[in-house]
């Protein structure tokens, strides 16, 4: 933040002329914004402090890069087509062969010498070999392991930081005890209450509960080992489970405990209920598909067996298709108003499925209103558009296969450390593109009056139609950064600036961003994928001590009985949990804020063990 400041007050004190003001702004701007992130600040700090690791992988395939481009120049000089496009002097070999590592030009630039020789392959398959398969890995290899023990040495600093913290304030509360009571703790939620408005605020029996958390072996008292887990109580929220009954169950209790009600209950929580609905769900697609079947195959329309019919626009229901798309809604709207009438509407919406099924089944009968309500628009397929995201559903069949449900546990996982590495590739982005416009700005044109775009007649640029591939405006510029992070065709982009600004130096800009964006910031990315996969990965093997539908039979001893109420949450009994007594009474939902699933079922198992606590001699 103080390098922000100190750039402001430097434009305040040193005015820039009008064509540098713009630009100028734009760059405090990111910075000051970037400042004030510390997610892009931390793995900034990160970024640099294994630069110097990655230095010696960059300064040797700089060095292989050189000498291999040296010895092309020399053994295709004359050599034909091969010499003339790609090896005609050193500058310009290195320039094919760094595109060559990218493999944007591979095996394009290989193959005039190849045509006339076969032998010729050796020279670039050996360079492949060496840079892309070894020395981009090995770099990618060198990152990973970096941002490895940087994010542990993070979370052991933290993890030390909060211990130190707790202990201290374990001392300040107990006196000359070895132990802190419940009036003590109160005392603190008290003061927190008044003092810490970040704080949730913490009700009398939500203090309770988070005291018979803590104190696991049920005497009434936290000692110090206890109370170590403080910090993680903290993140815990608790809801009574009266919140989620249904509106049977709240109002006509009687219905709710006949066999008939429950028989009903059972059926719309049984999982045949669920494989009925994909059923439809599979049925439903097999319908839409049918109807798109001209727009699939490519016929549009012209081909009478697949061609669409003349009264799906006539805001009648007049059809087949329009029936059978009406009878899908009507069974999806019997399914979630069941789903509602069972669980109740708060603990339906705690279901991201169906919240997401909610959504499309409103849509899809706000749609059939609008369509078939008298008014100037009738044409059905609205409501097949919008149905047609509910397709997305039968996915979830995939999660019946473990190595997928890996796959999705991992890319949940892996969102929040993504989002701060995303943040700074951002930046990375944002930046690249300012500098691309003072740079490169206004000269890609079509303009015929502009001499400059004549330098583009001809070129692979105007025959692929490019031509918003520029630095014009901030926009195209971000677009332009995405393609040359993704990499494929980006010499097309980056020859054509080096043709309208005349230098060959413009080749550096892309040299750079390379190097920034793709190997550093990317592999990033990679690294942050990769680690969240192996924790996905080693934490399946502990699920089955946190079983989503019977937590407390893993448990036994005095610990109360608990059950799942949502993924990662847990339903507890408020009148003894851990084996302390609350005099509370009821069932009550418990959750923690800012943690993933899996830290939340390895935390709750460590809260809810009935094993005592080893003593503070022994640590």
């Amino acid at each position: 933040q103080a390098c922000s400041v100190i750039a402001m007050a430097l434009c305040a004190i040193f005015p820039l002329s009008f064509s540098w003001r713009v630009p100028a702004a734009l760059l405090l701007r990111a910075a000051v914004t970037a400042t004030h992130s510390d997610g892009a600040a931390r793995e900034v700090a990160a970024m640099i402090r294994f630069l110097p690791r990655m230095a010696s992988f960059l300064g040797l395939m700089l060095t292989f890069l050189v000498f291999w481009a040296w010895l092309g120049t020399v053994a295709f000089y004359n050599s034909g087509k091969e010499g003339l496009l790609h090896f005609s002097r050193l500058v310009e070999s290195a320039w094919s062969l760094w595109t060559m590592i990218t493999t944007a030009n591979y095996p394009d630039v290989m193959l005039p010498a190849y045509d006339a020789s076969r032998l010729t392959c050796a020279y670039f398959i050996f360079f492949m070999i060496i840079t892309y398969y070894f020395l981009l890995n090995a770099i990618l290899a060198t990152i990973y392991n970096a941002y490895t023990e940087e994010t542990e040495d993070r979370e052991k600093e933290t993890e030390e930081r909060n211990e130190k913290n707790v202990l201290k304030a374990f001392d300040l509360l107990s006196g000359d005890a070895p132990y802190v009571g419940s009036d003590d703790l109160e005392a603190v939620f008290v003061m927190l209450n008044e003092e810490s408005p970040e704080i949730p605020y913490i009700f009398p029996h939500e203090a309770k509960l988070m005291f018979a958390l803590l104190d696991r072996d049920g005497n009434n008292k936290i000692s110090r080992i206890e109370f170590l887990r403080f910090c993680d109580v903290m993140r815990v929220g608790f809801e009574s489970s009266d919140k989620y009954k249904s509106y049977v169950e709240c109002y006509y209790p009687n219905i709710y405990a006949s066999s008939g009600y429950q028989c009903l209950c059972n059926a719309v929580n049984s999982t045949a209920f669920e494989r009925i609905i994909d059923a439809v769900i599979v049925a439903n697609a097999a319908v839409i598909f049918f109807q798109t079947k001209a727009l699939l195959v490519g016929d549009g329309g012209r081909n009478s067996s697949v061609a669409e019919s003349p009264h799906l626009d006539d805001g009648v229901i007049d059809t087949v298709w329009e029936y059978l798309e009406t009878a899908f809604t009507v069974v999806y709207v019997v399914e979630m108003a069941l789903k509602v009438l069972v669980l109740g509407k708060r603990r339906f919406l705690l279901s991201t499925q169906n919240t997401f099924d909610a959504i499309v089944v409103v849509a899809a009968v706000l749609a059939t209103l609008v369509v078939y309500y008298p008014n100037r628009y009738g044409d059905s397929r609205l409501i097949r558009y919008i149905v047609l995201t509910r397709v997305i559903r039968v996915s979830r069949l995939l999660f019946r296969f473990r190595d997928f449900g890996i796959l999705w546990d991992s890319f949940i996982s892996c969102l929040p450390k993504v989002r701060r590495v995303a943040l700074l590739l951002f930046f990375v982005f944002y930046y690249f593109s300012v500098f691309g416009m003072l740079l490169f700005g206004g000269l890609i044109t079509r303009d015929p009056a502009n001499p400059i775009s004549l330098r583009l007649v001809g070129s692979a640029f105007e025959q692929n139609l490019y031509w918003a591939n520029n630095f014009n405006d901030m926009m195209s510029g971000m677009v332009v950064m995405f393609e040359l992070l993704v990499i494929n065709n980006w010499p097309t982009t980056s020859d054509a600036i080096t043709s309208v600004s005349g230098t060959k130096w413009s080749r550096w800009y892309f040299v750079v961003f390379f190097f920034i964006g793709n190997t550093i910031v990317g592999n990033l990315v990679t690294s942050s994928v990769i680690e969240s996969f192996g924790e996905i990965y080693k934490s399946e093997k502990r699920k089955t001590m946190f079983s989503e539908t019977n937590i407390g039979g893993d448990f036994g001893g005095d610990a109360a009985p608990s059950t799942s109420f949502s993924e990662g949450d847990i339903l507890l009994d408020a009148a003894l949990v851990t084996g302390t007594k609350t005099g509370l009474s009821g069932q009550y939902r418990a959750t923690m804020h800012g943690k993933s699933i899996e830290s939340k079922r390895e935390i709750f198992i460590k809260m809810l063990g009935n094993k005592k606590p080893e003593s503070d001699e022994a640590n």
